[in-house]
């Protein structure tokens, strides 16, 4: 636990490395914890190590075949590296052990986005919703995907809806502002955006988003 805490204050300053390292350290201590692989997994891939992250992500469903978030994770990463084969897979085992879960709807709904295919990615997304319908994430990809075949009316309201549970969520803000643009021109959403940049100067997801 102490080299979980320790990782943990690591990965809140920023240095990765050093907590990849921490976790790793916990789960040699105790292979049970599957946790500790799950965030070593999620250190080496924001490290640009994907085949070990996905690695560690098998040993974290190995050490606890029921944590929904070693399932999930290991999923997003294989359809980023565009192995959608692989991600739907882990999702169907993920879904054999949890059928109608929000978390794993949320994931197939992520896989399907990432392919485009925005119908079913929408259809996953709102069974989800009505599962959990307080999940930010699932409500910001709902905006995207709308978004993605021009219903920017729905986008919007998604967008609106994540930022009234959430005001301080950068990529809820960025969403609202680039469907601003659909509905009150390009210079509303960089004034929008812009006004953003100007309260909290330090977001980077704004001057991306710029």
């Amino acid at each position: 636990n102490e080299l979980v805490f320790l990782g943990d204050q690591y990965l809140r300053a920023g240095d990765c490395l050093s907590a990849q390292a921490e976790y790793k350290a916990a789960f040699e201590l105790d292979s049970t914890n599957a946790m500790a692989a799950t965030k070593a997994a999620k250190c080496l891939w924001q490290l640009n190590q994907s085949s070990e992250a996905i690695n560690w992500l098998t040993k974290a469903i190995k050490a606890d075949p029921k944590l929904i978030e070693a399932y999930t994770t290991m999923s997003d990463y294989y359809s980023q590296r565009y192995n959608y084969q692989a991600s739907l897979q882990t999702l169907g085992r993920a879904s054999a052990l949890f059928p109608n879960n929000s978390e794993v709807l949320r994931g197939f709904g992520l896989l399907e986005y990432r392919r485009h295919n925005m119908k079913d990615a929408i259809g996953y997304l709102q069974r989800s919703l009505k599962l959990y319908d307080g999940d930010i994430e699932t409500i910001l990809l709902l905006a995207k995907s709308h978004a993605a075949i021009g219903e920017f009316q729905q986008a919007q309201n998604y967008a609106i809806r994540a930022m009234e549970l959430d005001s301080t969520n950068n990529e809820a803000i960025v969403v609202y502002a680039k469907n601003l643009v659909q509905f009150r021109g390009f210079d509303s959403g960089l004034m929008y955006i812009k006004d953003q940049i100007s309260k909290f100067s330090y977001t980077i997801e704004f001057r991306i988003a710029l």
